[in-house]
C-alpha cells in the first residue's frame, strides 16, 4: 500500500509533519532493517575465537540512524520540492 504523493497526504497533511504515522510506519520498516541486519550477522561458529566472552557479536549496538535515514529526509523536506 502507497500514496500517490508521499509528501501530502503521507509524510505531511495541510503542512503539518504526521509525527504518529511518520514514526509508527518507519518503526515497522527499521524493525525489519534491524531483523535482516541481525540474520546476516548471526554466524555463531565464525565466533568461536571471540574474545573476551564480552565482546559477543550480537550485543553491538548498530547506528539506529542507519536504521531508518529516510525519516531524517522526510524532517529535512517540510516544503514540497524535488526530493
Amino acid at each position: 500500500m502507497t500514496a500517490s504523493n508521499y509528501h501530502d497526504g503521507w509524510t505531511y497533511q495541510g503542512g503539518a509533519f504526521e509525527q504518529w504515522f511518520n514514526q509508527s510506519w518507519s518503526s515497522g520498516l527499521a524493525d525489519d532493517t534491524l531483523r535482516r541486519a541481525s540474520d546476516r550477522a548471526t554466524t555463531p561458529l565464525a565466533w568461536k575465537n571471540t574474545l573476551p566472552l564480552a565482546e559477543y557479536p550480537m550485543r553491538g549496538t548498530p547506528d539506529l540512524k542507519s536504521l531508518a535515514p529516510y525519516y531524517a529526509d522526510w524532517l529535512a523536506h517540510p516544503s514540497y520540492d524535488e526530493y
